[in-house]
């Protein structure tokens, strides 16, 4: 049981059984074709299109090996798999010879690296493919092992830290509005309502007290420009 870390990949390999659970679809004459889904298809033999469709590998979930890895190690090892330029290093059961065949797609989701892979429509690999003798993706590559279990579905680390975060934020704006709402209240009690504003003929302001003497001149409206 063990977190993939710091994952680089080397080869992805047509296999009889993926480690990652996921079945690979083939594309012959623009229809969908599943080895394991007995169904008749037409095939037109001017326009095969060898095109296989298939999961690399699925963010948080265990494969085969009781092994998994998170969207961001997944994402950076497809990143670093297509600048390496190893679209050519597909292989057939881990066996490290190229097959021909070659990755014209690679493309992330929210949880998946996913890749279509061109073949020769003719060829043994395709044949194969149409036979059922591999039904999926496996990829070959170093890392870095943990042990750790994956997150539970809708509880990522992710997610928990990015709820905690707007908590947070929630909580100090919460603070300063209620600093505030104090403020506000203390300068009423310490404000005498008694008191009056009166303009007066002169341009000055004058606050009255409730005896009704004057207790503040403050200024005259031609002296604020």
């Amino acid at each position: 049981m063990a977190k993939l870390n710091d994952l680089q990949v080397s080869f992805i390999s047509l296999v009889e059984k993926p480690a990652n659970m996921k079945e690979i679809i083939a594309k012959i004459s623009g229809n969908a074709f599943n080895p394991n889904i007995k169904h008749t298809i037409s095939v037109v033999k001017t326009d095969k299109l060898g095109l296989v469709y298939g999961v690399v590998y699925e963010a948080n979930k265990k494969d085969s090996h009781g092994d998994w890895a998170d969207m961001e190690t997944i994402k950076k090892a497809a990143h670093e798999f297509m600048e390496k330029g190893l679209q050519a290093n597909v292989d057939t059961n881990h066996n490290t010879n190229k097959s021909g065949s070659v990755i014209v797609e690679s493309y992330l989701t929210d949880n998946a690296w996913h890749v279509v892979i061109k073949c020769d429509p003719a060829g043994e690999v395709f044949q194969k493919i149409l036979k059922g003798n591999y039904q999926g993706l496996s990829l070959m590559g170093v890392c870095r092992k943990t042990e750790e279990e994956p997150p539970k579905e809708g509880d990522s680390k992710e997610d928990s830290s990015e709820t905690k975060r707007q908590l947070i934020e929630v909580c100090n704006a919460m603070k300063v509005m209620q600093d505030q709402i104090s403020n506000i209240v203390g300068t009423l009690k310490s404000t005498n309502l008694s008191r009056q504003m009166q303009f007066n003929a002169d341009g000055t302001i004058t606050v009255k007290n409730e005896d009704d003497t004057a207790a503040l001149i403050e200024f005259k409206f031609e002296e604020v420009n």
